[in-house]
């Protein structure tokens, strides 16, 4: 079974548990070497989390959204058969303070004292490493270019002023050539690629379906949000790849992307299907049986067949984990990923 939270996928088994991390990296949970699991259900206001602590007191977290909370359920259930003797406590989002809550965080990160906000993250450990690390380097970054701006600002009308002063004393000016800036500062000189930004479907960027080509950054990492807010019961889907990915997006949403950019699949994309990625049947792959080898250099190596490009759960037919080699069988119309593994020719 596989669950897809906020910035993590889980992929839950009979004796253990595997979290795929915002930054690519698996953390094995195996039940057996559990002291007690910490859980909440998310709200639409507030997102839900598992805590697994085990014996050395190390806890690994999971955090997702209300579509994931059934599939959580089912998750307790089946670790507490197999553990019955395990303690599992049960928190409620009503319980939390204001200042416990993700609004009240984020408001205060970007729009008020982000130290405080940060403070408050870390001290109360919202969400997961991974993230809370990614969302202090964007928060310090947003602030430090705020102060920078302002200071450019200061010296520019210091120095319009003085170029008005000098006008007046009669001074000879001369015109100074303005570059004409570009018509849109995201999009690269064919206008079919889109670089890393944040996008508004339907205004920034047509709807349909795009192809995902990293490029040399340690981090990529796409966001299909369903509105503006930055809070996380507002994501629809996200994920993190190596080399490609493909995704689909409509009218409304807002398609956040970083270390790739986009290319509408209708154009002549050409991906290397001997390495990991995503590939759609019938245009990077021919219908048929494939072997799945799993990398030397991956610690898990995962594969999964799905019905469209939406990377919801529910578009997943099958997927596994693959130890050694295996073999699948993809459709046209179909979509193969890859995550740790390649084909063999």
């Amino acid at each position: 079974m596989s669950i897809k939270g906020v910035t993590q996928t889980m992929y839950v088994r009979k004796e253990e548990a595997s979290i795929i991390t915002l930054l690519g990296n698996t953390k094995i949970v195996v039940y057996n070497n559990l002291k007690h699991i910490d859980y909440m259900y998310a709200i639409k206001s507030e997102s839900g989390y598992i805590d697994f602590v085990d014996n050395n007191n190390r806890t690994t977290r999971f955090e997702f959204n209300t579509k994931a909370n059934d599939l959580i359920l089912k998750t307790i259930n089946l670790i507490h058969k197999k553990r019955p003797e395990l303690t599992m406590n049960e928190k409620h989002a009503g319980d939390l303070r204001f200042y416990e809550r993700w609004w009240f965080m984020i408001v205060t990160m970007f729009f008020c004292c982000g130290p405080i906000g940060l403070f408050l993250m870390w001290y109360k450990k919202k969400s997961t490493l991974d993230f809370r690390i990614l969302l202090t380097i964007i928060i310090i970054a947003i602030w430090g270019s705020g102060t920078y701006a302002v200071y450019l600002t200061m010296n520019n009308t210091n120095a319009a002023l003085d170029a008005y002063h000098d006008t007046l004393n009669g001074a000879n000016i001369k015109e100074q050539d303005i570059p004409l800036q570009s018509e849109s500062l995201n999009k690269t000189e064919s206008n079919d690629i889109y670089k890393a930004s944040t996008y508004k479907i339907g205004n920034d960027m047509p709807a349909g379906e795009y192809v995902l080509i990293a490029d040399d950054t340690d981090i990529k990492y796409f966001q299909i949000s369903n509105d503006s807010t930055g809070l996380s019961n507002s994501i629809i889907t996200n994920g993190v790849f190596q080399t490609n990915s493909i995704v689909t997006v409509d009218n409304g949403q807002y398609f956040n992307f970083t270390g790739c950019y986009a290319v509408p699949i209708s154009e002549d994309t050409t991906l290397d299907t001997t390495k990991e990625g995503m590939f759609k049947v019938g245009k990077h792959l021919d219908p048929g049986e494939y072997q799945l080898w799993a990398s030397n250099e991956s610690d898990v190596a995962y594969y999964a067949i799905h019905k469209d490009s939406s990377h919801n759960s529910e578009s997943i037919k099958t997927n596994g984990i693959i130890e050694g080699r295996t073999y699948v069988t993809v459709e046209k119309g179909e979509y193969l990923e890859l995550t740790g593994c390649y084909i063999m020719e």
